[in-house]
């Protein structure tokens, strides 16, 4: 049978090989966060970069084959011009409110006429 390789009597270096690892990582991370196919697709990259253990070369053809996201309609201008803003209340204003249906009719009580009603009817029984 052969010889097994006998363990040294010194402690492994777990510091070393925690700052290695550390610094391929990070080195990682850099890596896919920077390529130029992440540009668009930034949210994508992080979550390769960050969440998965994806090499580099794949996570670049990943984000080359991912649709890059869509840019915002609205802009700053947009939501900071008063007279817009202000005709958009104003349109919206009618909306919520219950003017527009018709009023269900309701019943008016007249305690006076009831009491009437009522002695009457015990009057004659």
């Amino acid at each position: 049978m052969a010889d097994k390789p006998k363990a040294d009597d010194k402690p492994a270096d777990t510091a070393a090989v925690k700052a290695e690892a550390a610094t391929e990582t990070k080195a990682r991370i850099k890596e896919i966060t920077g390529l130029e196919e992440a540009s668009g697709r930034e949210a994508l990259a992080q979550h390769i970069a960050f969440d998965t253990e994806m090499d580099v070369e794949a996570a670049k053809v990943m984000l080359a084959a991912a649709p890059k996201s869509a840019e915002p309609t609205a802009t700053v201008d947009d939501a900071t011009d008063p007279a817009k803003y202000e005709a958009d209340r104003l349109r919206a204003s009618g909306q919520a409110q219950p003017g527009g249906m018709p009023k269900t009719p309701s019943a008016s009580l007249n305690s006076r006429e009831i009491f009437a009603a009522r002695r009457a009817t015990l009057k004659g029984a």
